[in-house]
């Protein structure tokens, strides 16, 4: 019974592979920059690092604000771990939204 799901997985990761193959002859004979699949892959992570560099903004400041929260209302001990994590969200905020930009650099560079 594995056998033939393998055998069935197989043969349509082939298919797909195949097609997928045929199809970028295609598209690679008018050159790659022009080709609608890869402007619409430049859009899409273009899209997708604005929704990141937003969606951190965003879940930074409610964590942010529940640390802060939590910290208020914790003792002197607690207080100082609260504070070690409000430093390590705000980190983070910043390391995913200079990655972001660096993707977003990049893809500058192809154009359009």
């Amino acid at each position: 019974m594995k056998s033939k799901s393998i055998k069935n997985c197989y043969k349509s990761c082939m298919s797909t592979l195949s097609l997928i193959v045929m199809i970028s002859q295609n598209t690679l004979a008018s050159g790659i920059g022009g080709s609608s699949l890869f402007t619409g892959a430049k859009r899409l992570a273009q899209d997708i690092t604005n929704w990141i560099v937003g969606a951190a903004a965003v879940f930074g400041v409610l964590m942010i604000s529940y640390c802060f929260f939590r910290k208020i209302h914790s003792d002197q001990d607690k207080a100082r771990m609260w504070n070690d994590r409000i430093k390590t969200i705000g980190g983070s905020i910043v390391g995913i939204i200079v990655a972001a930009s660096v993707v977003q650099i990049i893809l500058s560079y192809f154009g359009g």
